[in-house]
């Protein structure tokens, strides 16, 4: 599998995306939200994304910014994805936003519908100037049949490896870039069992291995690689992680730890969406620390994050997604060993709400 995916399609066959749109995209208007990503620039601006129906296919992907650490936030100023008006063209669902190592901004998004062929087709856009007051996007690059709903992992080596999952064919697909993003080729691909969505996340092990946990039906289940990706151990039921089947946020701090975000503690397997806790493992994800409860109300799914320069852990999901569909995103100071409610609610009247903890 060595074939590069990347590819520039023709103009009419690009998803629409829209600078600074108007009034049928603001919040009073959308019929719900469910999170998409959340990521941080070099220069310390927050951009957080979600769609603007909550959980459908034939929805669009709206980009907002925050320059004060999230204590409020821009209208939307990106609409990705979305339908031409009186025409369901297009469809975006699914997709995260990721900073890479050189400071861009990349956007990961699908088109559930529209393809003529009936497939589901992964795409990106990519910002060089995220920082910028009018920031400038590149055309939708059209890379991978399928759709990545988790951010990418850079490996010791340099390379990028990226989730990319297939829902025709039940598979979980791992797509590399070794000259930093310019091309994406599939380095490796496996199936698990009591297939869920995969929303399959990687980290790097201290050992070389890449360790890859998955959704499913069930529990989730994990995956080990010894050759970046290229192959996979036969998948299990994963060893230390429980969960309900729902998307949970897994990624290595700069500390070494490995972080954890998810409903409910990691040994429990939760009746509902609610809880929504962080947790640490200093051992490789053989046991796990902490207990800082981010939300106990139901209904809140979705986790993803990123860790800032002074140690702050940004987290973003969201919370009744098919109804208001309120975002919020929590702050803390990298310590998730505090247990239960280590923090204050504040509600600023912007699109995403703080929980601010007490240092």
């Amino acid at each position: 599998m060595t074939k590069s995916h990347t590819r520039k399609p023709k103009r009419a066959d690009r998803p629409l995306v829209l600078a600074n749109p108007g009034e049928m995209f603001q919040d009073h208007a959308r019929p719900g939200a469910m999170i998409i990503g959340i990521d941080r620039t070099p220069h310390g601006r927050i951009w957080g994304c979600w769609t603007g129906t909550g959980d459908k296919r034939d929805g669009y992907m709206l980009l907002a910014t925050s320059d004060d650490g999230g204590d409020s936030w821009s209208k939307p100023r990106l609409a990705v994805g979305a339908m031409a008006v009186g025409q369901k063209l297009h469809g975006a669902l699914v997709g995260n936003l990721w900073s890479d190592p050189q400071g861009r901004l990349w956007l990961f998004f699908d088109q559930q519908i529209g393809d003529a062929h009936g497939r589901i087709t992964n795409w990106f856009i990519r910002c060089d100037d995220p920082d910028a007051s009018e920031p400038s996007w590149s055309e939708p690059v059209l890379f991978a049949e399928g759709c990545t709903l988790n951010k990418p992992t850079v490996l010791s080596n340099r390379d990028w490896l990226l989730p990319v999952s297939d829902w025709h064919r039940k598979t979980a697909r791992v797509f590399a870039s070794t000259d930093e993003g310019r091309t994406w080729k599939e380095r490796g691909a496996l199936q698990f069992p009591d297939w869920k969505f995969d929303e399959h996340m990687m980290v790097e092990l201290r050992d070389g291995r890449v360790w890859m946990l998955a959704r499913t039906k069930g529990q989730p289940y994990e995956s080990f690689s010894a050759d970046q990706g290229a192959s996979w151990s036969e998948p299990r039921q994963a060893a230390t992680v429980r969960n309900l089947s729902s998307r949970f946020f897994l990624r290595r701090l700069r500390s070494g730890r490995i972080l954890l975000v998810k409903n409910g503690s990691p040994a429990e397997r939760l009746p509902q969406r609610s809880h929504m806790s962080a947790w640490v493992s200093e051992d490789e994800g053989g046991t796990w620390k902490g207990g800082l409860l981010l939300d106990e109300r139901s209904a809140v799914s979705y986790p993803d994050g990123f860790e800032a320069p002074d140690g702050f852990i940004y987290i973003l999901y969201d919370q009744k997604r098919l109804h208001s569909g309120r975002r919020r995103q929590h702050e803390n100071d990298g310590s998730v060993e505090g247990g239960k409610h280590v923090g204050k609610i504040r509600e600023p009247a912007r699109p995403l709400q703080v929980l601010s903890v007490e240092r």
